[in-house]
């Protein structure tokens, strides 16, 4: 089977669809009679891919890559997708986030994260582009996978005709993820982690409210947000007491950031909405506290070492959940699995569920 995957997206800086793909990408290359092939924008994105990719002996089946010259999220791409796939001679073309041909082409696969364009964005032609050529793709799609159950449920009650074609994969940890050695928060000054962005429904402006309050309580810890920026957005308005405890930090390679979840007390995330939270996913797995918003493809989370505050917005229950986690003995080891939420699983079960849709075609 010949299968075509949009991978533009792949570069230095992984964002959350763009470690979605790539952990696809190489679930993919470990499964017999799958030809991979994969869409690039030029030689730079190629190249960090082959980088990425480069050490799985899988990797050689590669069949090739197919040059769309346009950038991820770039205005046009739309159109030049459109253009260069019209007469694609593939089996699969899988399009892993919202980036999907201006008009449908045939045998398409998409994957949905979430509906944030619906929801939050406030560019019209944003919304535009979601209800019509996302919309119009998706109708005219083979297959639909949703990375949560409230992904599903969301996409059906905008297009309910769609619910027929979706199906359920959550996102996948890649295999090597928290196989390194576990670190220990001893000898260090404690602190909570975020793992997001800066957008407003990620909500990160809340925690840092619940931090205020617990240390105009007098606690001692600082917080470390990793969230693509190291200054925060004007409209925080954070004085110069507040900043000197923030660490705004790069999130570096796997295992620097495994190292950052296992020294943490928690982590946490205060989000609006999520589609799926890779974030807490990988904290989970590390045994690390989770301490998320009661919102969303939160309550998908179920292990043990998740807890949930309420209403999203309020910084008050946030600060006095988080303070709980501040008197916990130092050091951090793995829970047995079977604590685990369900929605936890590896890269190559993502691949491997995925190419049963990629089968069932």
């Amino acid at each position: 089977m010949k299968v075509l995957i949009d991978a533009r997206m792949i570069g230095p800086k992984l964002h959350g669809i763009a470690r979605y793909t790539l952990n696809l990408v190489k679930g993919l290359f470990e499964i017999e009679g799958l030809d991979v092939s994969l869409i690039v924008c030029d030689e730079e994105n190629q190249s960090h891919i082959e980088a990425l990719v480069g050490s799985s002996p899988a990797s050689s089946r590669i069949r090739q890559f197919i040059r769309v010259p346009v950038r991820f999220a770039h205005p046009l791409e739309s159109g030049y997708l459109y253009w260069h796939l019209r007469r694609h001679n593939f089996d699969v073309v899988h399009f892993t986030s919202f980036a999907v041909p201006l008009f449908p082409i045939s045998r398409m696969v998409l994957t949905v994260h979430d509906l944030i364009h619906l929801k939050t964005d406030p560019s019209r032609l944003k919304r535009i582009y979601f209800t019509r050529v996302f919309g119009n793709c998706a109708q005219k799609s083979e297959r639909i996978i949703c990375v949560s159950h409230w992904t599903y449920d969301d996409l059906s009650s905008v297009w309910n005709q769609l619910a027929k074609k979706c199906v359920v994969i959550p996102n996948g940890l890649d295999e090597s993820w928290g196989r390194g050695p576990m670190s220990s928060r001893s000898n260090v000054e404690p602190y909570f982690l975020c793992v997001s962005n800066t957008k407003p429904y990620k909500n990160v402006i809340t925690l840092i409210r619940a931090c205020e309050l617990l240390w105009r309580q007098g606690f001692e810890f600082k917080l470390y947000l990793v969230v693509g920026t190291k200054t925060a957005p004007s409209s925080w308005e954070l004085d110069a007491e507040c900043l000197k405890r923030i660490s705004w930090l790069e999130p570096g390679d796997d295992a620097q950031l495994a190292k950052l979840y296992q020294g943490a007390c928690a982590l946490v995330s205060p989000s609006e909405f999520e589609g799926y939270n890779l974030p807490a996913a990988e904290a989970e797995v590390l045994g690390v506290p989770t301490l998320l918003s009661k919102t969303s493809a939160h309550l998908e989370f179920t292990g043990s070492l998740v807890q949930f505050y309420e209403p999203f917005n309020d910084p008050r229950p946030l600060a006095e959940l988080m303070q709980r986690y501040l008197s916990q003995a130092s050091g951090v080891s793995k829970f047995d699995s079977a604590h685990r939420s369900d929605n936890i699983i590896s890269a190559n079960e993502m691949a491997r569920r995925t190419s049963l849709v990629y089968e069932g075609l």
